[in-house]
């Protein structure tokens, strides 16, 4: 067997200095290939390759014979070797082969200029949930070495300070009997380049004991530490925040501490008030390009915030494409830090859910306001004519006269359960008769109905009539209400929803609200587009659940035909109406109104045998919800994606306008609205009668008399009796009657019980 391969190791020790050595291979191919048995290695061979001489040397040629060692024997011999050198300090493949992995990235060890490891580094990523001081530690920079003291402090339940903190040295301590002190100075001074700290001294042991208040557990950190669970759920209570910090760390905070941690939480989450007025032009900018078409408008007033009106391409051009003629106006107030307004106008799509249109932040409810959102409004809804255009409100301030100006042709509803509320409010029109024939008049359809109804309120109470004659019943009786909008809506619940909807984003900052209210917008479109794709029949499903009721009316009617489509319907008992298909009009106006066959109309149309749903008016048809959903809203950038605008300076917050109360966090709710939860009825709205001065109003606990703050009932009646005993007496002789009866009046109130200085 022959031997192609010269291997020649080199082994240089004494040329170089300690921990800098060289272990070199050469491998050079000659050729051939080697096998065979193998032999046993002599002494000398190894000899050789102990003492640093060439391994070839100790072979034996004769000719072109060479005396060849076991190849196995060396091969293991020189892996060794190898292994030796490899698992030492000054030699490590994956730092000369290996250099861009994610290992030496993250590599904790500090180098010095040689390569060599030599201090040991902090990474703040992973170090910082439980950090471990050493000394020689290397932190890049003051702030992290000084969160790393405070947070072994939480860690550890001891108050860590630093008694020493400039730009030369860091000094920390524990409690005064505590021997555990920390120096750090930077790692190179005389470099300005290098902001690395080292720890240069430390005493890492305690003698106090563990405390339950950690001052290091401040409100900037306890909000920065658990933001995630505010992001999650911005309600997070404060009694959460502190039953967490108890577990996690073992210590007690206040819970006016958790208070201001959930404040600095909410500001990093949802953005700071006043920080996000300067942000409104770059929002617009970002809304006008991703939504072409869409209409933005900011008022100012020398710079401060006034009002701001949006109105989104894909909500006006879906009203316009097949929404009913009907808006809804209201407007709630905001619960933010500066207040305002929040105006919104909402329409009635094909299935009568909400379709918002446009809405407005204005800084208050009145006739200035409503009529520039209501100008803007009819620019963008394009109304030339407001002939055929209703609108339902909640007479609100300075409503009325807004819409008179701009909409003299359109017709005006009032909510007729507001108007209930002002009216049951009045003494003496309370009761469920009463209440039963005010909704019957509301909703009575023609106007011989509507006098009936009318009647029956003058028989309970005349005031109440001579009340409700004094509104428009063109404003809250469907028997006065126009057909031209094909909507019979009483309530203005459409706006009452929206308010709703958005109730999550009205105590939030101006920018984060118009966000909040965009998406749920944007993500409503969507959802019912989804959901119209999938309706199986021709009209929406609430048309439809209606019509099937209309339907199961139709019994027990006995109808006419009378040439040229009309037909006279008789209900029994007098009532008799007229039919005709041919204007899609009944005498009993319900279907004029809606535009949903009336019951009537259904039984004319079971006669002919032909499908009710054929007579629905196109605006409750599938076909016309898909038009009006297939204008979508397109997504919006986030705030750090936003384009500035330069060219216009930063707005400035309004001035605060606050009540001299508090604010309230909750709507009003009326006295039926209150239902509790129990076994027992709830008392709201009934009057009190206090058994001590007999008076309504209040109880006995809140009493609070008459004389002297304390008097009872009684002491009040047996007086009167004395002074009116003493006028009758004019024969008496006793001339200091006044006298006597001042007397009286000082032994009284001497028996009353008088009210005591507080201690504290």
């Amino acid at each position: 067997m022959s031997l192609a391969l010269h291997q020649t190791l080199r082994y240089n020790y004494n040329q170089l200095p300690a921990g800098n050595k060289r272990f070199e291979v050469e491998q050079n191919t000659l050729g051939g290939d080697f096998g065979g048995e193998a032999s046993d290695l002599d002494d000398s061979s190894y000899k050789a390759y102990e003492s640093g001489t060439s391994y070839s040397d100790s072979f034996e040629s004769d000719g072109d014979r060479v005396d060849e060692p076991e190849v196995e024997l060396v091969g293991e011999m020189i892996q060794k070797e190898l292994d030796r050198l490899l698992d030492s300090s000054f030699w490590s493949l994956e730092d000369d082969f290996d250099s861009s992995s994610d290992h030496d990235l993250n590599n904790d060890m500090d180098y010095d200029k040689y390569g060599n490891k030599k201090y040991p580094l902090f990474n703040p990523q992973t170090d910082m949930r439980n950090p471990i001081l050493i000394k020689g530690l290397v932190f890049p920079s003051r702030d992290i070495l000084k969160d790393a003291v405070k947070q072994y402090g939480r860690i550890n339940r001891v108050v860590t300070k630093l008694t020493r903190n400039d730009k030369l040295r860091v000094k920390a301590v524990c409690a005064p009997s505590c021997p555990w002190t920390l120096w750090a100075s930077k790692l190179n001074p005389k470099d300005p380049m290098d902001r690395s700290w080292q720890i240069k001294t430390l005493v890492n042991h305690h003698k106090c004991s563990k405390v339950m208040k950690n001052k290091n557990i401040t409100s900037k950190w306890m909000a920065r530490h658990y933001l995630h669970k505010f992001q999650v759920d911005p309600n997070y209570s404060l009694t959460s925040l502190q039953n967490d910090i108890r577990v996690d760390f073992g210590t007690i905070v206040s819970r006016t501490k958790c208070m201001r941690a959930k404040i600095r939480a909410l500001e990093l989450v949802q953005g700071n008030h006043k920080a996000q007025y300067a942000n409104i032009y770059d929002y617009l900018l970002e809304l006008r390009r991703s939504n072409p078409g869409t209409t933005t408008i900011c008022k100012l007033d020398c710079r401060l915030f006034q009002r701001l009106y949006i109105c989104l391409e894909a909500c006006k051009s879906g009203w316009l494409t097949g929404c009913r003629r009907i808006l809804g106006l209201d407007g709630c107030w905001l619960k933010g830090y500066y207040g305002g307004h929040l105006l919104a106008a909402v329409g009635v799509d094909a299935n009568d859910c909400i379709y918002p249109v446009a809405f407005a932040v204005v800084e208050s409810e009145n006739k200035q306001s409503w009529f520039w959102f209501l100008e803007l409004l009819q620019r963008d809804l394009e109304i030339d004519n407001s002939y055929n255009i209703c609108f339902m409100f909640d007479k609100q301030k300075g409503l009325i006269e807004a819409i008179s100006l701009l909409f003299p042709n359109a017709e005006a509803r009032n909510c007729a359960r507001h108007l209930y509320n002002n009216f049951k409010n009045i003494e003496g029109f309370r009761g469920q008769v009463m209440r039963l024939t005010y909704w019957k008049a509301a909703k009575a359809t023609f106007p011989r109905q509507f006098e009936e109804t009318m009647f029956e309120m003058r028989s309970l109470s005349e005031s109440a009539e001579a009340w409700l004659c004094d509104k428009d019943p063109r404003t809250w009786s469907r028997a006065h209400f126009s057909t031209r909008c094909k909507s019979d809506l009483l309530l203005n619940n459409n706006s009452e929803c929206f308010n709703k909807i958005i109730l999550e984003a009205r105590d939030k900052p101006i920018l984060t609200m118009l966000e909040i209210i965009r998406r749920k917008v944007m993500t409503s479109l969507v959802s019912m587009r989804e959901a119209t794709e999938k309706y199986p029949r021709p009209l929406c499903p609430r048309i439809q659940k209606k019509l099937s009721e209309i339907v199961s009316q139709s019994n027990n009617i006995w109808l006419i035909y009378a040439g040229n489509e009309k037909y006279e319907v008789d209900c029994g008992l007098g009532n008799k109406y007229v039919v005709d298909l041919l204007n899609s009009s009944c005498s009993c106006r319900k279907w004029d109104l809606s535009g949903i066959p009336c019951k009537h109309v259904v039984s004319c149309m079971q006669l002919l045998a032909v499908s009710p749903e054929t007579y629905v008016n196109t605006s409750y048809t599938v076909s016309t919800q898909l038009n009006i959903y297939s204008h979508l809203i397109n997504p919006v950038k986030g705030p750090m994606q936003w384009e500035h605008v330069r060219d216009m300076e930063p707005i400035l917050p309004p001035i605060i306008r606050r009540p001299p109360e508090r604010p309230k966090q909750t709507r009003r709710k009326e006295i039926d609205e209150v239902i509790k939860s129990g076994s027992k009825l709830s008392k709201t709205g009934q009057q009190a009668n206090c058994s001590k001065s007999g008076k309504l109003g209040h109880n006995t606990r809140t009493c609070k008399g008459i004389v002297g703050g304390n008097q009872m009932a009684s002491q009040s009646s047996s007086l009167q009796n004395l002074n009116k005993a003493t006028s009758m007496d004019n024969t008496s002789s006793q001339p200091p009657l006044t006298q006597q009866s001042s007397n009286l009046r000082a032994n009284f109130r001497a028996k009353l019980p008088f009210k005591r200085k507080s201690i504290l």
